[in-house]
């Protein structure tokens, strides 16, 4: 936590024995809100505050999951009819190759009409190749890029409950988790800046659909699986 009117840190102390407050350090020596005391119960209530801005209502998660997930199997149909249509021209290029063999081992054409001709099937099959990968690897991350979204929601849920009956160090270890910066003044939060991608969540709109929520991941979907699948293990 940092003072807002003079960017120093805001440090604890303990009251008759039992009691944490608090308050700015005042390391410039000129800061008034050195005397204004935060108790621990209203610090807490300040970052309970600020998670319940990441929260979305667990049952229309489910719904918007239910929907995502019949789309992307409505669409990995059409999918897999391409792959299966790849497959097949793959298939009927091997038959090509093994004909054209035969017709060079045969002496019905010569070898430099059978090198023109065998360049050119491989030079197609490496295209159509690369296109089975592609399709199959995408097909795998949009399902798994769906089931971990999901899960960054669900855990964003939780660790707001989690918060609020935590021991100081589980505290400590969400806050160090969700956020950047967090800013006080006068006993109120000035500004807070949630790490990546909780500032996508924050000003989200919640009647979204899993995809919309997280739409500025989508540029970059390796990007999004891989910091999505450490997200979804924060509570471990």
């Amino acid at each position: 936590m940092k003072c807002a009117v003079c960017s120093c840190l805001l440090t604890a102390t303990i009251k008759k024995g039992k009691y944490e407050y608090y308050y700015c350090t005042n390391g410039k020596g000129i800061c008034s809100q050195h005397k204004s005391y935060l108790d621990d119960k209203k610090v807490t209530e300040l970052f309970i505050n600020e998670f319940n801005k990441l929260e979305i209502d667990e049952e229309l998660i489910e719904i918007m999951y239910q929907a995502a997930r019949e789309r992307h199997e409505n669409g990995s149909y059409n999918e897999q009819t391409t792959i299966d249509g790849i497959n097949l021209q793959l298939h009927q290029m091997n038959q090509r190759e093994r004909k054209l063999l035969h017709s060079f081992t045969t002496s019905l054409i010569d070898e430099d009409l059978y090198t023109e001709e065998a360049q050119k099937l491989g030079t197609e099959k490496k295209t159509l190749e690369a296109k089975l990968r592609n399709y199959i690897a995408n097909a795998h991350t949009g399902l798994t890029t769906l089931e971990l979204t999901k899960e960054v929601f669900l855990s964003c849920n939780r660790t707001v409950s989690e918060f609020k009956t935590a021991d100081p160090d589980k505290k400590r270890n969400i806050v160090n988790s969700l956020l950047w910066n967090f800013s006080v003044k006068d006993k109120k939060v000035l500004e807070t800046n949630f790490k990546s991608p909780f500032n996508i969540l924050e000003k989200a709109p919640k009647n979204g659909d899993l995809h919309t929520l997280l739409a500025d991941r989508d540029s970059n979907s390796t990007s999004s699986v891989s910091q999505l699948d450490t997200l979804s293990s924060l509570r471990s």
